[in-house]
Formats: structure tokens, C-alpha cells, sequence
């Protein structure tokens, strides 16, 4: 009873998040643009992420590296193990070209706002180069954080991985499923070298506690839905915008990159007999169900936008609504990877906990994951894809941690989603002798 009534009003409290952003909603791409609040340049997120990422030094020779696991084709590095030399020596070399960029990144993790030059106006031909850039960064601050765990230093390593809590939180109110998509990506880059740093480093009891508050922070605004529900809303204003278009202008943005239509949703787009009124009206609709389905807590939440959806889109097929359809996957795709990121939150949590209670029980991790409650967790830790705590087992000296039922189509971008999200353990790195 307790972990529910915590749970009930955790929710209740960041709903009021949710019902202010309801309360001023956009209409317009005009209205979109103002609703995304301007942040004045010294105290802006964005600001000083991107003075980082303008002076990062990436070479082609980097990307086709079979050293570096990112962002090169490098195989990730064998948990519990030193890096291979070859390796170290590639991951070194790059960090070193780069060291500028940890002041920019570290600025920009201490600023509370961030708007990214976002200009809403220009409807769905919007550019946002920013976005490959802040996913290198990512995958930067993900080197720094396995470099440093690799060395010992785990004040330094836990330093960076607070930053990369600080690059994903820039991206939490920018109104785009696209930016939410990317900064989901963003999280998976961090479970992962979070998983790479605990094999390799002793973090203090200090780090463990900073590590898990920034953590914390942004499980529960995963949780209440808050980024991913403001791209939805931005989505919806953009799509609109697509309705005063002719249906070739909207098959040409809308095949700039991966092709989103189907054959017959275009040739419906171009045809006299296109029923743009009712798609529109469709579209609306489906935007009201949603955005109401989407404020139950998962896995309600996946299972009642993803009803809507599917129920949807074979209704948008049936009457040649194209845009209509279109929403309807889109829309479901979204949801997917929202469950992932908050999945890999309460994962790493987890694992920050796990971590905390060996500090403190003699080099033993518990039995179970009920014994991190409520010292180390606030709530026993559920699969949001299927609504029961996260499998767990001890393993030699070490674990394994996992969402079984994580298994969907979502794709982030240039990734297919894991059909399992596995945390590992396998050598804990013993204390530093006194």
C-alpha cells in the first residue's frame, strides 16, 4: 500500500506540469514558436551545449573507426576487462583533440532553461542540424565517461555522466517528436556507458548520491510524459500546417529521409478526390484521444494510445485519410520510444541503487530488488512495457539486470530497439584500500 499511495501522489503532483501546458496550448506555428520559451543566452542550455559541439573535432577516419564503439563500428568493450589497447589508445587520442568541449558542456548541465534556434514558423521544412550535433556530443560524453572508469578516476567519470544528464535534460521541452526521439537516444547512450563505468570504477558514496539525483529528475519527467508530450503537441501544430499545402509539397517534405508514406497515401495526396476536410477533422480527433490517453501512467499508457492508434489508422485507411494515417504511426512510434527511455531510466537507477546498497552492505548486492526500497529506490522499479518490477539475479559476484517484455517496432534513429534491455554487472570493481 505504501509504494502505491507514493506512486499516486508523485503522479498527482507532476500532472499540474502537464495541465499548465494544456492551459496555454498553440494553435498556430506562430503560437508554437512563442510556446516555446525564450531563455536569455548566459542562462540558456542550448547556448553553451552548442558553443561545445561547434569546436568538437570528429574526422571521417573516427567514424569508420573499428576502435572507437562510438561513433565508430567499434564492437563495444567487454564488460568487466581493461580496454583493449588498441582501443584505449583510438578513445584517447580522440578525447584529447576534444578536451575543449567539457567546459561548453559543463556550463550548459548548470543552466536550469534551454531553447534550442528552433523557428517553429517554417512548419514541417524546419531544420535542426543541432540534432546530429547534440548526438555526437552524447556519444563524446559517453567516450569521457568510459575513458575516465577506465582509469580509476571515478570523480571525473561521474562528473561526465552528470553532464550527459545535462545535455538530455536541454532537449525535455523542445516541442518536436523528432528532438524527443533523438533524446531518447541520447539515454540509451548513457544506460550503456553507465553500465561500462560501474564495471570498470568504485564510485564514492558522494557520486552514487549525485548520479542518482540527477537520475531521479529525469525518470520522473519521463514518467509524467512531460517532453514527449509537448513534441506531440508541436507534431499536431506541424501537421495542421500540412493541410494548407498541396499534396505534392506534402509528399516532397515529407520524403526527406525516410520515405513516411506509403504508395497509396500519395497518390490519395495528389488525386482531385482527396478528402482534405475530413482528414484534417480525422486528425484532429485522433489528437484529442491521445493526448488524454497519453496522461494514464504506463503501462496504461501503452496500451490505451496504442488502441487508439491502431484502431485509427485502420479507420484513416478505409476512408483515404492520408494524413490521418500517417499520424496514427507516427504517433505510436513515438510512444514506443518514450517507454524505452523510461525504461532505461529506471534501469540505470536501479543500478546507481544496486551499486549504493553494496557501498553500505559489505560488498553484497541484495537478494532482491524489494531491499532497495525505500532507502536507495522511492519505489519498487517496474517494466513500464508490461507493468511488473524489473527482472534481476545475482550472477557470481556481479548481476544481471533486465526488461523482459521491452520487445517493440520502435526504431530511434539509425537503431533498432533491443527486443531486450539487458544490465550487467559482471566483476564489481572492489573498494579503495584505506
Amino acid at each position: 500500500m505504501k509504494i502505491i499511495s507514493i506512486c499516486v501522489i508523485y503522479f498527482v503532483l507532476l500532472g499540474t506540469g502537464i495541465a499548465a501546458q494544456e492551459a496555454t496550448r498553440p494553435y498556430t506555428l506562430a503560437d508554437l514558436n512563442r510556446w516555446y520559451k525564450e531563455v536569455p543566452s548566459s542562462e540558456n542550455a542550448a547556448t553553451h551545449f552548442l558553443q561545445g559541439t561547434a569546436v568538437m573535432k570528429i574526422t571521417d577516419a573516427d567514424w569508420h573507426s573499428t576502435n572507437l564503439p562510438w561513433p565508430g563500428h567499434g564492437a563495444p568493450p567487454q564488460l568487466g576487462k581493461p580496454l583493449p589497447s588498441g582501443m584505449a589508445e583510438s578513445i584517447g587520442e580522440l578525447l584529447e583533440r576534444n578536451r575543449q568541449v567539457l567546459p561548453y558542456f559543463g556550463q550548459g548541465a548548470r543552466c536550469k532553461e534551454s531553447r534550442y534556434p528552433l523557428d517553429a514558423t517554417q512548419g514541417a521544412g524546419v531544420l535542426l542540424m543541432y540534432l546530429r550535433d547534440l548526438k555526437q556530443a552524447s556519444m563524446m560524453l559517453s567516450l569521457f565517461e568510459l575513458s575516465h572508469a577506465n582509469a580509476g578516476e571515478g570523480d571525473k567519470s561521474a562528473e561526465a555522466l552528470i553532464i550527459h544528464c545535462g545535455l538530455i535534460q536541454s532537449l525535455e521541452a523542445e516541442p518536436l517528436l523528432i528532438s524527443q526521439e533523438v533524446r531518447v537516444d541520447c539515454v540509451v547512450h548513457i544506460g550503456r556507458s553507465l553500465e561500462q563505468a560501474v564495471n570498470r570504477v568504485r564510485f564514492s558514496p558522494q557520486n552514487l548520491e549525485g548520479i542518482q539525483s540527477h537520475l531521479k529528475q529525469l525518470e520522473e519527467q519521463e514518467a509524467s510524459g512531460f517532453g514527449f508530450t509537448r513534441g506531440l503537441v508541436g507534431y499536431h501544430v506541424l501537421t495542421a500546417s500540412l493541410f494548407e499545402l498541396t499534396g505534392q509539397k506534402v509528399i516532397e517534405l515529407l520524403s526527406d529521409g525516410p520515405d513516411r508514406l506509403t504508395a497509396n497515401e500519395k497518390s490519395t495526396l495528389v488525386a482531385e478526390a482527396y478528402p482534405r476536410a475530413a482528414d484534417k477533422q480525422f486528425a484532429d480527433q485522433m489528437f484529442a484521444q491521445v493526448t488524454t490517453a497519453w496522461k494514464e501512467i504506463y503501462p496504461k499508457r501503452l496500451k490505451a494510445v496504442g488502441d487508439i492508434c491502431a484502431a485509427r489508422e485502420a479507420k484513416a485507411a478505409k476512408n483515404n485519410y492520408s494524413i490521418g494515417a500517417l499520424d496514427s504511426r507516427e504517433i505510436v512510434k513515438a510512444l514506443k520510444i518514450e517507454a524505452l527511455g523510461l525504461t532505461w531510466w529506471r534501469v540505470a537507477r536501479t543500478a546507481v541503487a544496486l551499486e549504493q546498497f553494496r557501498t553500505a552492505h559489505a560488498e553484497h548486492y541484495p537478494e532482491t530488488l524489494s531491499e532497495l526500497f525505500p532507502l536507495y529506490l522511492n519505489a519498487v522499479p517496474i517494466d513500464p512495457f508490461d507493468g511488473r518490477v524489473l527482472s534481476y539475479r545475482k550472477a557470481g559476484r556481479g548481476y544481471v539486470l533486465w526488461a523482459g517484455e521491452a520487445k517493440s517496432n520502435a526504431k530511434l534513429p539509425g537503431k533498432t530497439v533491443e527486443n531486450q534491455i539487458t544490465f550487467q554487472v559482471v566483476t564489481p570493481p572492489p573498494a579503495s584500500p584505506k
